[in-house]
């Protein structure tokens, strides 16, 4: 069954792509680790492509649809006082990254997941562009 995935890219803090294609979710992942892998330098970083959790957060309340498309994909969900919290997995392809001393920095990422609305939109974009905008410090 095909359902509307959003793929997004950012290179070093900025959005560059963002993007709602119609198929199954594995197919689009393997589609764009493709692209990915087409730009990757192996003798310059690392390619992952990883499954995570992003929590998205909606005020309440919501509008039917949204949690209709929710429940339609099988997501958990819970609520927290005026806020429902969703667990939406998320792939994240990171093609050009490097270390610096105990920072790690993501320069270009994708992020392919489900497409639910133009919120949940808003929110992967936000976490892309921040993910690729400063280096991660391991304590």
């Amino acid at each position: 069954m095909g359902y509307k995935i959003h793929i997004a890219r950012s290179d070093k803090g900025n959005l560059v792509e963002s993007e709602i294609v119609e198929g199954d979710i594995t197919q689009v992942v393997k589609e764009v680790v493709n692209k990915a892998v087409k730009e990757w330098k192996p003798l310059e970083s690392d390619l992952t492509a990883l499954k995570t959790e992003y929590e998205l957060r909606y005020k309440l309340p919501i509008k039917p649809e949204v949690l209709d498309t929710i429940e339609s994909l099988n997501l958990q969900w819970a609520r927290e006082g005026k806020e429902l919290v969703v667990s939406l997995p998320v792939i994240v392809i990171s093609f050009d990254n490097k270390w610096e001393g105990d920072n790690y920095i993501d320069n270009k990422m994708y992020t392919v997941t489900y497409y639910i609305d133009d919120e949940s939109k808003k929110q992967i974009e936000e976490y892309i562009t921040s993910a690729t905008k400063t280096p991660k410090e391991l304590a």
